[in-house]
């Protein structure tokens, strides 16, 4: 054993150096090789969820300014030039982003109410009245063909399908314009209720 002159004198990454040769020194422990698997193991799973949270923190949309933007897109529509407007504007991949992540801060409780929040945002009920999915009502009066607007539609589907509270099963386009297309229909008994 050194004298506390010679411990003194001693640098401390010296007494490092010492430490580990006897570390080294120590006999092995039977259960040395289970220690060291699992130490292994857990600096694997350590990554491993280091990476998914790096993922999910990169993946998660980014902030949006949504009062500029409904600025911007002066929602809810009421006119087919306002709607014309948009649809054009949103052949900017900068634009529908924008358009999109507005609608899924909307969000809604189920699939059913999540669309027709979000076409409550987009359009007036009067607006509404005009259109229907094919441009052909049921008693053969002639509206505005709404899928024709695939920009809006794309936003509209990109923020529906994009929700991450409604269960995955639920979530088709084809539900989605089944449900547009039913928000379309009860727009003249959703106008009557609103006056």
């Amino acid at each position: 054993m050194p004298s506390q002159q010679q411990y003194a004198l001693t640098t401390p990454s010296s007494r490092v150096n010492s430490r580990q040769q006897s570390s080294q020194s120590l006999p092995e422990m039977p259960n040395a090789d289970y220690t060291k698997r699992s130490l292994e193991f857990l600096k694997i799973q350590f990554r491993e969820m280091n990476a998914k949270i790096d993922d999910l923190l990169d993946s998660r949309p980014k902030p949006c300014p949504c009062e500029e933007n409904e600025q911007k897109f002066l929602l809810p529509l009421d006119s087919f030039d306002a709607i014309e407007h948009l649809e054009n504007s949103m052949n900017d991949q900068q634009s529908r982003q924008q358009m999109i992540l507005l609608l899924l801060r909307i969000g809604g409780i189920n699939f059913q109410k999540t669309v027709y929040a979000i076409m409550e945002k987009l359009f007036s009920y009067e607006i509404g009245t005009k259109f229907t999915w094919t441009g052909k009502s049921s008693k053969g009066i002639e509206k505005a063909k709404f899928s024709d607007l695939k920009n809006i539609y794309a936003a509209i589907s990109g923020a529906v399908l994009g929700n991450k509270d409604l269960a995955g099963d639920e979530k088709t386009t084809v539900k989605v314009q089944y449900q547009v297309t039913e928000w379309f229909r009860h727009c003249q008994q959703n106008l009557k209720s609103q006056v």
